[in-house]
C-alpha cells in the first residue's frame, strides 16, 4: 500500500536532511548495488540544488493537456523532480520510487524500501554530525570512530 500524500511529503522533507552518500551506503548494505543513475543525470536547472521526490510518469508531448505542454504538466504535479541526462542501462525507475539528487548525481530508492532506507540514513547522518562536533572540540578521528563507530 502506497503512503498517503501527507506521509509522502513528510518522507520527502526528511530525505532532504540526510547525506546522499549515506542513502547510497544503506542501499549497498541492503544489497541494492549501483542505484545511482548515469553521471549525466543532474538537477535541472543546474542551480536547483538538492532534489527529492517520488517518481511518476507523464505521457509524451502528443498527449493533450489543458494547461499546455510538458513543462506545465510538470508544474501541475505535487512535487516535481527534474533531471536531465540519459538513463542507466542497469537501473529501472518505477513510478513511486524515490529519487534523491545533488551535485554528485541522482540515486533511485525503490518505493517498497524508501522509508526503511530513510530511517537508517538518518541514523548514519546523525552519527556523522556527532563525529564532526567532537572533532571540532578537539577529539581525534581515531577517538571519535572508537566512540561512535565507522560510518
Amino acid at each position: 500500500m502506497s503512503p498517503s500524500p501527507d506521509k509522502k511529503e513528510q518522507i520527502r522533507l526528511r530525505y532532504l536532511k540526510v547525506d546522499t552518500s549515506n542513502v547510497a551506503d544503506v542501499l549497498d548494505g541492503m544489497g541494492y548495488l549501483n542505484q545511482g543513475l548515469s553521471p549525466d543525470f543532474s538537477p535541472y536547472p543546474a542551480n536547483a540544488g538538492r532534489i527529492a521526490g517520488w517518481a511518476y510518469t507523464i505521457r509524451g508531448q502528443m498527449t493533450p493537456y489543458e494547461m499546455g505542454g510538458d513543462a506545465d504538466k510538470m508544474k501541475a504535479c505535487q512535487v516535481p523532480v527534474f533531471v536531465r541526462g540519459s538513463g542507466a542501462s542497469h537501473i529501472t525507475v518505477q513510478p513511486g520510487d524515490f529519487i534523491l539528487g545533488d551535485d554528485d548525481g541522482v540515486i533511485v530508492v525503490p518505493a517498497d524500501i524508501a522509508e526503511k532506507v530513510l530511517v537508517e540514513a538518518e541514523r548514519l547522518t546523525e552519527v556523522e554530525k556527532n563525529i564532526r562536533e567532537e572533532l571540532k572540540k578537539g577529539m581525534t578521528l581515531a577517538e571519535a570512530l572508537a566512540k561512535f563507530g565507522h560510518v
